[in-house]
């Protein structure tokens, strides 16, 4: 099961949810559930250090671009599901 990430605590407009994985398989055994957070700046999975740093001083709260995000967005507070529907 995966943990809230901070995206979607934090409200970004940007967040999709998760992209789900059928069957997951972690160091081959297949597990139950999983998956992977997305956004449109990370379609691949939103790193760890955006998504699930618990100390907002300490985390990367994604307020520039980063160089290993595609395009140019960055967190804008917002409603996401509203947003999707413009995608």
């Amino acid at each position: 099961m995966l943990d809230v990430p901070i995206c979607h605590v934090r409200n970004c407009k940007h967040f999709r949810g998760v992209k789900e994985e059928e069957e997951p398989v972690v160091d081959g055994v297949q597990t139950l559930g999983g998956g992977t957070v997305i956004c449109l700046a990370y379609p691949d999975g939103i790193p760890d250090r955006i998504a699930y740093e618990p100390d907002f001083d300490k985390g990367d709260l994604h307020m520039v671009v980063q160089d290993d995000q595609v395009g140019d967005l960055v967190f804008e507070e917002g409603d996401w599901q509203e947003d999707e529907k413009n995608d």
